[in-house]
């Protein structure tokens, strides 16, 4: 995969598709083309798929700092400049979501659209979810992550079963696609958990002006609804799409209905060319 220079560093990443810029990226764990998010993205877009430092060739990680989501996107920015981009559709998923927010709050001269999945503002993200340890499965969510603390291959292949199977709607008829099975850093989850009970938006999140487009599951175990909502209301002109079949990837669950979500967006806002 190419580098790109930045600051104190570097930047793996994949590029492919047609249109526009975009940036995709995900807080702990390793983006490519072939995740199921990035290629219903290609056919309208030129994804960049950033890896964060710590992951694949990217880095160095010279401390805390660039292991929060606030590191990560300066280090985006600082990618953008470098790839010699004048502005871009930032694209992000669950914590990939809370990156593209915080970036999108932070550089908004850069932004030309926002698209958000299954994610949140702040961390009151986790009430209710299956990291509260009121939710009714929160027992097996916090067995598998004292697996994954563990550091062994076995734990963290039990974790990613876990938080699977918690996390579609139908875990019986909804497999892992291979796609999304890509690296992950442990190291970048814990710098998020760290950073996580500052991590707070909501009264920010009203001055972003690019168009901004919510997509969430019905049912999602680990951002669930109210985030999008609260969301929805504070962006101004923000779309919501709720998928009342799907968990927390609607994007696997519903692919027909989420391909038509963001089709409608792209073309109602005028992203489908490249300036």
């Amino acid at each position: 995969m190419p580098l790109v220079q930045i600051p104190g560093g570097q930047l793996e990443y994949e590029a492919g598709g047609t249109g526009r810029p975009a940036c995709y990226t995900h807080q702990y764990t390793g983006v490519s083309l072939a995740h199921p998010l990035a290629e219903m993205l290609t056919p309208h877009f030129t994804v960049y798929a950033l890896n964060a430092r710590g992951i694949g060739a990217s880095g160095p990680v010279r401390g805390p700092a660039d292991l929060g989501m606030s590191g990560l996107a300066d280090d985006l920015e600082a990618a953008r400049l470098a790839l010699g981009l004048p502005s871009w559709v930032v694209v992000g998923a669950s914590t990939g979501g809370m990156v593209a927010l915080s970036y999108a709050v932070r550089y908004p001269q850069a932004l030309a659209g926002l698209i958000l999945v299954g994610t949140g503002a702040s961390h009151r993200f986790t009430q209710g979810s299956i990291y509260d340890p009121n939710h009714p499965r929160a027992a097996e969510m916090q067995q598998a992550q004292q697996a994954l603390a563990t550091g062994s291959a076995e734990g963290a292949a039990l974790w990613r079963r876990t938080v699977w199977s918690l996390s579609v709607r139908d875990p019986e008829h909804t497999p892992r696609p291979p796609g999304m099975r890509g690296a992950f850093s442990v190291e970048r989850l814990q710098g998020f958990a760290g950073e996580l009970p500052r991590f707070d938006l909501e009264e920010t999140i009203s001055s972003i002006a690019a168009p901004t487009l919510i997509l969430v599951g019905r049912h999602d175990p680990q951002a669930p609804l109210p985030n999008s909502e609260r969301m929805a209301a504070a962006i101004p002109g923000a779309r919501l799409v709720i998928f009342e079949q799907s968990g927390h990837f609607p994007y696997i669950e519903e692919p027909e209905a989420f391909r038509a979500a963001l089709q409608q967006f792209i073309s109602d806002n005028g992203l489908t060319s490249e300036h």
